[in-house]
């Protein structure tokens, strides 16, 4: 008996997510301090950070 398909689809949307969130704060914060080429504009990370949180939500959601 496997995990239930809300289950597998939530931990899948809560990892992208958390992915997503760890790759904009990387990239934002090795621009602002290590001094690395900027990869997109700060108004595209915040889209981008909106789009993880929102897939974290998501995922929660899916989960319960």
């Amino acid at each position: 008996m496997g995990p239930a398909l809300p289950v597998i689809v939530g931990d899948v949307l809560v990892g992208t997510g958390a992915g997503a969130l760890a790759l904009v704060s990387l990239a934002d914060l090795g621009a602002t301090y290590a001094g690395w080429t900027p990869v997109a504009p700060r108004p595209a990370l915040g889209v981008a950070a909106a789009a993880g949180l929102a897939l974290v939500v998501a995922g929660a959601i899916a989960t319960v």
